[in-house]
């Protein structure tokens, strides 16, 4: 008996999938499911996101550079390679010390 329901694995480049552009942040949503969104950056030099909070838990994976993320008031500092895991409702905000891409998955609460 066939198996229709078998789906492909993807394979996501991510340093590949979104380029930097001067003075600015770019960002990319991979793929949006019902719980989970993931999405992309790509961050010039001395860029910055503000303080704000989210109603999700949040993972930040850094790909590649250096950023300061601050957490409920603590500075953590991220290099390649390093995740951060960012409790729902915590004020944070990033401030990106060089070229830097990372990866954002933002979960839902059940």
């Amino acid at each position: 008996m066939e198996n229709n329901s078998e789906q492909k694995a993807l394979v996501f480049p991510f340093a590949d999938m979104v380029d930097y552009n001067e003075g600015s942040i770019v960002s990319k949503i991979i793929k949006h499911f019902d719980d989970l969104k993931v999405t992309l950056f790509a961050f010039d030099a001395d860029q910055y996101i503000s303080e704000h909070s989210a109603p999700y838990e949040a993972f930040f994976y850094v790909i590649e550079g250096k950023v300061d993320f601050t957490v409920s008031g603590d500075v953590n500092h991220l290099k390649t390679g390093d995740m951060l895991i960012i409790p729902s409702k915590a004020p944070h905000s990033l401030k990106t010390l060089e070229k830097s891409k990372a990866l954002l998955l933002m979960k839902r609460s059940n």
